[in-house]
């Protein structure tokens, strides 16, 4: 382990030490040359093959860009020892944070963090090789002071050590076996059980043989969907699992979408109040009215009627008007089709404006008539009379 206030590759400063385990020991420091607080990951190399395969695994890590995972800045080797280096996003990781609480975290504000883990999965698990989170602890997770989970990359490059983890899928204890998607789902969901119940997992009693306690019986402020992705991403073997970060963030954007309300409610939340309940505003009732006996009223019948929307039905009849709010039609009226009564079927025949139209034309036409007879009358008298004149003149002559 380095000392406080030591110093790496000339430029990075030791703080102190945050996390320590056979794979890593992760520090907080400085960066003399720009004054900014980072995050410094040793980790030991056994060998030169080891080193290379270090350096091109550090060099993936680093060309990945996603809005959760903290951008790896710096890689370097010396002596024995690869670090890796990323700006510190301030606040605390998610075990401390857990401690300083004394608890677990809401529900409402797990959710959509995992969901961007899960999210930040798809783009690694995409990666050609993918990228793997592998061995990750609570420490892994750093909560910022805006509230904002991010992931350090150092789980993403360190190696799998022999150490029992709750927070490991089962298989990775093998040697030789390489992580998987269905692992990391293993781990994401051993991380969400953490933070809603502030207890590692019992996976212990589960590959014993024992049945896995589920999270709502340490906190039953957990919804059974949020208990049901975790129970289904801790099965033993990973064909139970999920196949896929997607496939799990779904199911947990249902969850947070469906809220604090358990499964099986009867309660519905967009339910309307009943038809006879008064308004909220409605005014206080007439001490005058009171005397009166009240009107007679038929017999409500289930469901109420709706009303009808202003503007698109024809409004109810003069004596539906009165009537008092639950009103239903008495039995012998015929039910209306659908939602809503079906408009009255158009009647047929010419419309006044058609009837109206017609007439003028006919009268047009019969004026038209009268005046072309009228001018073939009057020329005819016109051309006898002009060969009246021409005839009597030449008789007179000829005498």
């Amino acid at each position: 382990m380095l000392p406080p206030d030591f110093t790496i590759h000339s430029r990075y400063r030791v703080i102190y030490a945050m996390d320590e385990r056979p794979g890593s020991t992760v520090y907080r420091g400085r960066d003399d040359q720009t004054g900014q607080p980072i995050l410094l990951a040793a980790l030991p190399l056994t060998d030169d093959t080891a080193r290379d395969d270090m350096e091109l695994l550090a060099r993936q890590i680093a060309l990945v860009r996603h809005e959760l995972l903290l951008p790896l800045t710096d890689h370097f080797a010396e002596d024995a020892t690869y670090y890796l280096v990323c700006d510190d996003p301030g606040g605390r990781d998610l075990e401390r944070m857990l401690r300083a609480r004394g608890g677990p975290l809401p529900e409402a504000t797990v959710l959509p963090q995992i969901a961007g883990l899960l999210d930040c999965l798809e783009t690694l698990h995409s990666q050609r090789p993918p990228l793997y989170l592998g061995d990750p602890l609570p420490s892994d997770l750093w909560v910022g002071e805006d509230g904002n989970w991010r992931l350090a990359p150092f789980t993403l490059a360190r190696p799998i050590d022999g150490a029992l983890s709750p927070y490991r899928a089962p298989e990775l204890a093998a040697e030789q076996v390489e992580p998987t998607d269905a692992s990391d789902l293993y781990a994401v969901g051993a991380l969400l059980s953490y933070a809603l119940t502030g207890l590692a997992p019992p996976t212990e009693q589960q590959q014993a043989g024992a049945p896995l306690a589920g999270p709502r019986s340490l906190n039953p402020s957990i919804s059974a969907l949020a208990e049901q992705a975790i129970m289904r991403a801790l099965q033993l073997r990973p064909a139970n699992r999920y196949h896929s970060a997607r496939e799990m963030r779904l199911d947990l954007e249902a969850a947070q979408a469906t809220g604090e309300r358990p499964l099986g409610s009867e309660t519905d939340v967009l339910r309307e109040p009943p038809p006879d309940a008064a308004p909220l505003d409605a005014a206080p009732p007439d001490p005058a009215a009171a005397s009166l006996p009240p009107p007679a009223q038929p017999p409500l019948v289930e469901p109420p009627v709706q009303p009808l929307p202003v503007g698109i039905y024809p409004a109810p009849a003069p004596e539906q008007t009165a009537a008092p709010v639950g009103y239903a039609p008495p039995p012998e009226a015929p039910a209306p089709a659908g939602i809503y009564p079906a408009p009255p079927e158009r009647q047929r025949g010419l419309s006044t404006t058609c009837l109206v139209a017609i007439a003028i034309i006919l009268t047009l036409l019969a004026i038209a008539v009268c005046i072309v007879l009228l001018v073939i009358v009057f020329s005819g008298s016109l051309r006898e009379l002009f060969t009246q004149r021409s005839i009597i003149p030449f008789a007179g002559t000829s005498g």
